[in-house]
């Protein structure tokens, strides 16, 4: 079987530390407090699209946890999208399917390339370009390791945070 996601998995570990999280082949652990959920399609070239599901379990899995769903669009130098990945945070994700039933216990997402652009069509919504999220790891990077604590705080008692409580030191 191929591995459709190594290329994508090499992408992110350039930019933080993830692990697969059983019982799901595509869900990862990303730093302490993300998750990650990869997809992959090859492009429909009579339609020039890439058809996911994105299964409703899997989602709830995450709960309110900080997520990004990654659409791989094929492998390189398959035609159009050309191994092209929408990297959609949560909350993207969670407006596309608003309102929308998991059909068969999945979301049912199609992605067209029109003119360069990569247009997400969720079963009974509008398509939506999206062509901002494609290959855009610093969207990743930005939930996932940004919601990390700080590796370090100052004591409450240290000069560090007793001059910011009282603001900035008075010029001699």
């Amino acid at each position: 079987m191929p591995d459709h996601y190594s290329r994508v998995l090499e992408e992110i570990r350039k930019r933080c530390w993830v692990e697969k999280l059983p019982p799901f082949q595509t869900a990862y652990r990303a730093r302490r407090d993300g998750f990650l959920y990869l997809r992959f399609s090859r492009r429909d070239a009579r339609q020039n699209k890439y058809f996911f599901g994105v299964p409703r379990q899997a989602i709830e899995v995450f709960g309110n946890s900080v997520y990004n769903i990654i659409l791989v669009c094929g492998t390189v130098g398959d035609g159009a999208g050309d191994g092209r990945s929408l990297v959609l945070p949560s909350e993207t994700f969670a407006l596309l399917t608003s309102g929308i039933p998991a059909k068969d216990g999945q979301w049912k997402l199609n992605v067209f390339l029109k003119d360069g652009c990569f247009e997400v069509k969720v079963t009974g919504r509008q398509g939506i370009d999206l062509s901002a999220f494609a290959d855009n790891w610093d969207v990743l990077c930005a939930k996932v390791i940004g919601t990390s604590p700080p590796l370090w705080e100052p004591a409450k008692d240290s000069p560090s945070s007793l001059a910011a409580e009282s603001g900035p030191p008075a010029l001699p």
